[in-house]
């Protein structure tokens, strides 16, 4: 799996993570289920994605959801899915690191 980011978008994290600390994260939800596993043929495209929102600071912590998709489908001529995962998480970010 390769997870990757634009330049603006690693300057932008970068600019948060030096003013920001990790305080919490919290499972949200999560959703995992197998179709066809005994029938499916490989081998197997993986399909990941991700996306996250967020509002304003509130009492100094930013509250960020970040959702995961993974979807698994096999080799078939008209390929199925085999597996799917889809999960979020909360994480709080202070607005800065405290001593």
């Amino acid at each position: 799996m390769i997870i990757s980011q634009n330049p603006e978008e690693i300057r932008e994290a970068l600019a948060l993570q030096a003013k920001c600390q990790l305080r919490r994260v919290a499972l949200r939800q999560c959703n995992a289920s197998a179709e066809k596993t005994q029938e499916a043929k490989g081998p197997f495209t993986i399909r990941v994605s991700h996306n996250s929102t967020s509002n304003t600071i509130v009492d100094g912590i930013l509250r960020i959801e970040v959702r995961f998709q993974i979807e698994c489908y096999d080799a078939a001529e008209s390929p199925s899915i085999v597996f799917d995962v889809h999960c979020s998480f909360v994480l709080d970010v202070s607005d800065h690191v405290k001593a």
